[in-house]
């Protein structure tokens, strides 16, 4: 449908298309959503709200009426509703839009149980042991779901338990020795690039459920602020021990232009990383020049990010051009 839309704005730009034209073919082409669509697409968002609202819904309502419950009660409301999702999962069938949403409920409502488990009989467990149990307990239904949200919502379980940990150790044993306070964005770093270039690898021979672009672009955001938050640190910082920063910062860039401009052309990622490199180059030459807010030389540092920013737009709108057929 991209494709399709690209050409037909390339055609319009070149003057073949009247604007009259224009959208009576992106009617024809499909590009423009028709009443059957829209329903499709409504329902879907209904279906998946509804999911996520249930499992917020759960949380909320033990918390509301914790002191007016008793915990056989608690306990009987959690598991009854993981035992319903669950049911409704075997009844619709787990490759059915309804299957699929009621595994991801019954996820959310497993983290609304250890969470009361924990709350009950306080375990003395760290607030990171919550999440990595939470993410380990439903491994398995992740594996059968072929769901993105699935993945997604684990894979954000796993980032919560390593911020988790590191505030309540404040370090690693190790990457706090080699990588100092950084380090965990490097784990981070490391976790979400592994899950990006795990999912293009699975879909070159994966199922239609890991076509769709917008699960990647979401860890490639995550893998770019983590990496932009380590180009930040190196350009504040300017010392020698921020040199690993720099590097990795740099060779993250580096990988996502062979990538998304080489391989495969992608404009989110490379805009995500023309922002970094934007924000990072600005504030190391602020750095550099400014030394309070009230300093003349700040006008310099204002033009050097409209100036970048206007590069780095005019940059992505070339690459575009290239990418339409």
């Amino acid at each position: 449908m991209s494709d399709a839309r690209n050409l037909l704005l390339e055609w319009a730009a070149r003057g073949a298309l009247s604007p009259a034209k224009l959208e009576a073919a992106m009617h024809l082409g499909g590009v423009v959503p028709d009443h059957a669509r829209w329903r499709r697409f409504v329902d879907s968002l209904l279906l998946w709200l509804g999911a996520a609202l249930l499992g917020a819904a759960l949380v909320f309502f033990l918390a509301y009426n914790w002191d007016a419950m008793g915990r056989y009660l608690k306990f009987a409301l959690a598991e009854g509703a993981i035992v319903l999702a669950l049911g409704g999962v075997l009844w619709r069938g787990v490759d059915a839009p309804a299957g699929k949403a009621l595994l991801f409920a019954a996820s959310l409502f497993t983290g609304a149980l250890l969470a009361l488990v924990g709350q009950t009989y306080q375990t003395g467990a760290d607030p990171w042991e919550l999440f990595a149990v939470w993410a380990l307990c439903i491994l398995p239904w992740t594996l059968l779901s072929r769901l993105a949200a699935q993945w997604l919502l684990a894979l954000g379980l796993l980032n919560l338990s390593v911020l988790l940990y590191y505030q309540t150790f404040l370090g690693f044993p190790l990457l706090g020795a080699l990588f100092g306070p950084m380090a965990p964005c490097w784990v981070l770093l490391g976790l979400n690039g592994m899950a990006l270039a795990v999912w293009e690898l699975a879909r070159l021979r994966g199922g239609d459920w890991l076509k769709p672009r917008w699960p990647l672009q979401l860890i490639g955001a995550a893998v770019m602020a983590t990496a932009t938050v380590l180009g930040l640190w190196a350009a504040i910082d300017a010392g020698r021990e921020s040199l690993t920063e720099a590097l990795g910062w740099a060779g993250c860039l580096a990988l996502v232009y062979a990538v998304y401009r080489r391989r495969q052309r992608d404009l989110f990622m490379l805009a995500m990383a023309a922002l970094s490199v934007v924000v990072v180059v600005n504030t190391w030459l602020g750095r550099q020049l400014v030394e309070s807010f009230s300093d003349p030389r700040i006008l310099l540092v204002s033009a050097s990010f409209l100036a970048s920013s206007t590069l780095a737009a005019r940059w992505l709108q070339r690459v575009a051009h290239e990418a339409a057929p």
